[in-house]
């Protein structure tokens, strides 16, 4: 990532929506999370032991639940959306279509499909954004409601 984007999210997230397997990969952040906020990891299926983090909130009753709790707990900053490599946090991004779409290069040929099963409507997306860096271009996108 590029520092730019790197600050930008540190000084502007009040909170974070992460998928299972991306709080799997992360270890639960049980070092701590390079942002101190709240982590809300959405998922089926909540660890009933193991170690992470103490800022982390697993929600089970689905996307608009984590959503909503990370909105409450930001205040007024902004909501991330956590995502690891070799893949994103599929299933929030897939299910969300809020505001924003990030994708990084090394998922344009593989990897997880972001938006496969969106249903009968079509994703409009407007871009917002373009930061250049070495090895990396980050595309931000609106999505737009009909």
């Amino acid at each position: 990532m590029s520092k730019s984007v790197i600050e930008a999210w540190q000084t502007e997230s009040g909170a974070i929506v992460s998928g299972r397997r991306t709080f799997d990969m992360a270890g639960g952040w049980k070092e701590g999370h390079p942002i101190d906020v709240p982590i809300f990891v959405l998922t089926h299926d909540p660890p009933t032991h193991g170690e992470w983090s103490p800022r982390v909130t697993f929600v089970p009753e689905g996307l608009q639940r984590a959503v909503d709790l990370a909105q409450e707990a930001a205040g007024v900053l902004a909501v991330g959306r956590m995502r690891r490599r070799p893949g994103p946090t599929a299933a929030p991004v897939r299910h969300a279509r809020r505001d924003r779409a990030q994708c990084l290069p090394h998922l344009l040929g593989g990897g997880i499909r972001l938006f496969d099963n969106l249903g009968p409507d079509s994703l409009r997306l407007e871009q917002a954004s373009v930061i250049e860096s070495t090895g990396v271009t980050h595309i931000r996108y609106r999505v737009l409601h009909a």
